[in-house]
């Protein structure tokens, strides 16, 4: 799983992603759209969840980066 975006003209939403394969070929459903981004960061809602996540994490420390992708929108 992993957090992906999808653009609708200015607007950046975010969501949650999930990958398999069926018949040979990766197919990706979204788990969960999130909102727009703008104000989930203006509500500080994305900054809540991000904690909350961080509680199931054996990861103590989250880098910027993570295997050189950064954070790009897909």
């Amino acid at each position: 799983m992993f957090v992906g975006t999808k653009s609708r003209g200015s607007r950046i939403y975010p969501r949650i992603v999930e990958n398999h394969r069926v018949d040979g070929k990766i197919v990706q459903n979204v788990i969960a759209n999130l909102g727009r981004l703008d104000l989930l960061q203006e509500s500080g809602r994305l900054d809540s969840l991000m904690s909350s996540l961080r509680r199931f994490s054996r990861i103590t420390a989250i880098p910027d980066k993570i295997g050189g992708r950064g954070n790009k929108s897909r």
